[in-house]
């Protein structure tokens, strides 16, 4: 019982990792694609 306790909480724990990373990276995207258009409008001035 115990094992199999530990291995429930061990996935859980890795899919709150996965899950987070996966946000970051959502959030990474949208900041390097609004760099890119202000660099873009800061060219063309």
């Amino acid at each position: 019982m115990y094992i199999i306790y530990t291995h429930t909480y061990i996935c859980i724990i890795y899919i709150r990792i996965i899950f987070n990373v996966g946000i970051f990276i959502h959030l990474f995207n949208i900041i390097i694609q609004i760099a890119h258009i202000n660099i873009q409008q800061g060219l063309r001035q």
